[in-house]
């Protein structure tokens, strides 16, 4: 039986809340409609000023930034690295070929 009054309890609390916020509604005073039209403009107006505002900061930030080289990349380094010895050697061997072939080609067209 304690569960029916809680029960009941409830729908009486809901109601007393509803007919509270139906008095308390009636007591706003609405704001006329030429009041709305103009509160809006004034919201809208100010809004298009931020848009325009911040655009503008954008697009000067990125001019500058572009004129100072912020956007350029530096060139990329390559660095090559010999994974074993036998290669390395190969690779000298080559070179040193490669220098004692334009030596004898000097000489020969000095001569």
């Amino acid at each position: 039986m304690s569960d029916e009054k809680k029960s009941k309890n409830i729908f009486k609390k809901i109601g007393r809340l509803f007919s509270s916020v139906i008095a308390e509604l009636k007591k706003v005073i609405w704001p006329t409609k030429e009041k709305l039209i103009q509160t809006c403009a004034v919201v809208l107006v100010v809004i298009g000023i931020a848009i325009v505002a911040l655009t503008g900061i954008s697009k000067g930030a990125g001019y500058l930034l572009k004129k100072v080289g912020f956007y350029e990349q530096a060139p990329a380094k390559v660095t090559t690295v010999a994974t074993d010895s036998s290669s390395t050697l190969e690779s000298s061997a080559t070179e040193t070929e490669a220098a004692e072939i334009s030596e004898e080609a000097t000489v020969s067209s000095a001569q």
